[in-house]
């Protein structure tokens, strides 16, 4: 879950979760955006955006790791 507590709108946010090698990245269920991931069982970081989140709001989402 990402959270904005501040009194403006965040714009473009962008989460990223380290993931060590022996781990794969499934998938992703977000209400909005995409994600980008190193090749399956390699080190590396994913990246989701998950675009704009209303001041005093939040977004939730999973990621699907295997």
């Amino acid at each position: 879950m990402v959270t904005n507590d501040d009194v403006v709108d965040a714009t473009g946010v962008v989460v990223r979760v380290a993931i060590p090698a022996h781990v794969s990245f499934v998938g992703a269920n977000l209400p909005s955006g995409a994600c980008a991931a190193p090749p399956a069982g390699t080190a590396g970081v994913v990246a989701c955006t998950v675009g704009p989140v209303s001041a005093g709001a939040f977004v939730g989402f999973t990621l699907g790791l295997a």
